[in-house]
């Protein structure tokens, strides 16, 4: 079966299929930047080209322009693919060339324009060996995506002042993962253009698209980026166009609604995240810098919860039912599930963890089951799951171990606790020694005291907060949700001003003493908090 109708094999392969519209966009900005040659025909390289609609596209954008018919090569490692192409472009390109196998392999000559959707695969689907293969041939870090690869090959064939336009996951902008590449291309490429859709919703596949058009010339002006997210259908206006952008409401061809923002490339300085930056962003991100003094990061390590990699095993709010004797390794575990400004509310009946790990000397080791039969009769119940782990006991771990315990002492003391996944950031504290579970990232902090943490705690559940984010980072998933990483949350500011962050940090200190009563009426006290962060870095709220 051809992987077009095939979508498990679509997935492991990463295909994702270029609509026409997007197609013609892309087509029609490369031949807008590319210099024809005038001594030879131009070569055009698409690596993975699928049903050929981005082929087709480039052509009849080539021959609008008055370009010749440019010489194509075109590579798939699908056959079928191969075909639906060939009977696509054979009467626009008689002599296209197209190759079956991977282009990743393929010894070729340099090229002047390049068109692609590569195959968007993550490291978990392609496999730790396929994954380090890539990751070495490329010099690529972090969590490996196959599309990265066909980046840094596609630089690697790029021709002197060639063009290059990608259509790939819009966390190329931002994850930390690919850093490293982003850094590659700022050295090597000048970016022309970013088109973020966000969640659009225009492509046949989970991952939020955006296009990225390079050239291996030098040029002095700022890349032009535009983004895009979701929107109720509103009244009547244009429909977006990505080659005439005008920010606003806009309609995409298929009538839903999007709010679009046009800019420049702002943060593209080694493997920082890269934003959109408009000159009224630009001067409110310098308002509230120039009062802020210290970050969230200044306060410990910005961590991500525990990871058992066998939840079922391990987490679980029924314990008292699923088991003849409670686990004796238990802890109240928090998650998602507690989030609350500035205090948890836990839910009835409470989630734990069966937590098999201690220190011992200032080192952490897996606890020795044998003083504890409930807790190892139920790990020894659930064996057969926990060996398959095989990635656990590979990296030296006991079959028994969660995949990212922390230290066990470092539950006790005082933590900042917020959502990963959320449409507003919230941020709580936590005085009650729970372990934090993977869906939060956690703070530790040293003193219980420190006002900077309680001024924190107050900033983390502001709508600031996400005014603050959006301009920085910009980074949104579906249904107008944001993830709060390390790489965001280290970077939040703190106030400048002593008085300010001492107002905000009693303010907030009181809050966590009246939320001990869950029935407290606590949503004034919030909405004054709230116009007080605003207030301590010198902007009006929006």
């Amino acid at each position: 079966m051809s992987r077009f109708a095939d979508t498990a094999a679509r997935k492991r392969t990463g295909a994702t299929f270029t609509p026409q519209w997007l197609a013609e966009a892309l087509a029609t900005r490369l031949v807008e930047h590319w210099q024809v040659p005038t001594l030879r025909r131009t070569r055009v390289l698409e690596p993975a080209v699928g049903d050929g609609v981005l082929v087709e596209a480039l052509l009849r954008a080539c021959a609008a322009a008055g370009i010749p018919t440019p010489e194509i090569h075109a590579w798939d490692t699908d056959e079928d693919a191969l075909n639906q192409a060939r009977r696509r472009l054979l009467l626009l390109a008689p002599d296209i060339q197209l190759h079956h196998g991977d282009f990743l392999a393929a010894d070729t000559a340099p090229f002047d324009l390049v068109i692609a959707n590569p195959p968007w695969v993550r490291t978990q689907v392609l496999g730790r060996d396929r994954a380090q293969e890539v990751a070495a041939r490329f010099g690529l870090g972090g969590r490996v995506d196959l599309s990265h690869a066909f980046v840094a090959r596609t630089l690697e064939v790029l021709a002197p002042g060639g063009i290059a336009g990608l259509w790939l996951s819009n966390k190329l902008l931002s994850t930390r993962g690919a850093g490293a590449l982003r850094s590659v291309l700022l050295d090597r490429v000048s970016i022309l253009d970013i088109w973020d859709l966000g969640d659009t919703r225009q492509f046949d596949a989970a991952v939020l698209p955006a296009a990225l058009v390079f050239t291996a010339n030098k040029v002095s002006r700022p890349a032009r980026y535009v983004r895009c997210h979701r929107i109720a259908s509103p009244a009547p206006c244009p429909r977006l166009d990505l080659l005439h952008p005008r920010p606003g409401p806009a309609r995409m061809p298929d009538d839903h609604g999007v709010h679009v923002e046009v800019g420049e490339l702002s943060g593209a300085v080694g493997r920082g995240v890269w934003r959109l930056e408009t000159p009224a962003s630009r001067q409110w991100l310098a308002q509230v810098a120039a009062h802020s003094k210290g970050c969230f990061g200044d306060l410990g390590p910005v961590k991500v919860g525990v990871k058992s990699t066998a939840d079922k095993v391990f987490v679980r709010n029924d314990w008292a039912t699923c088991t003849p004797a409670m686990p004796e390794l238990l802890r109240p575990l928090t998650t998602h599930r507690s989030a609350h400004p500035i205090r948890a509310r836990h839910p009835v009946p409470a989630w734990q963890i069966l937590y098999p790990h201690e220190t011992v000397d200032g080192a952490r080791r897996p606890v020795d089951l044998d003083p504890h039969p409930a807790s190892r009769a139920w790990l020894e119940a659930h064996e057969a799951r926990l060996r398959g782990r095989t990635y656990v006991q590979e990296a030296g771990r006991a079959w028994y171990a969660l995949w990212v315990p922390h230290a066990p002492d470092g539950w006790a003391g005082p933590k900042l606790v917020c959502r990963d996944i959320a449409a507003h950031p919230c941020m709580w504290v936590d005085l009650e020694g729970t372990v934090v579970n993977g869906d939060c990232y956690w703070i530790p902090v040293a003193d219980v005291d420190d006002p900077r943490m309680w001024a924190a705690v107050a900033i983390g559940c502001s709508h600031f907060a996400l005014a603050w984010y959006d301009r920085r980072f910009g980074n949104r998933l579906y249904a107008g949700r944001r993830r709060f990483l390390t790489q965001y949350i280290q970077h939040f500011p703190l106030p400048a001003d002593p008085r300010a962050l001492s107002d905000l940090a009693h303010a907030a200190r009181q809050l966590y003493g009246k939320l001990a009563d869950e029935n407290a009426s606590v949503d004034d006290d919030l909405k004054a908090l709230d116009r007080d962060v605003w207030r301590a870095f010198g902007v009006e709220p929006t």
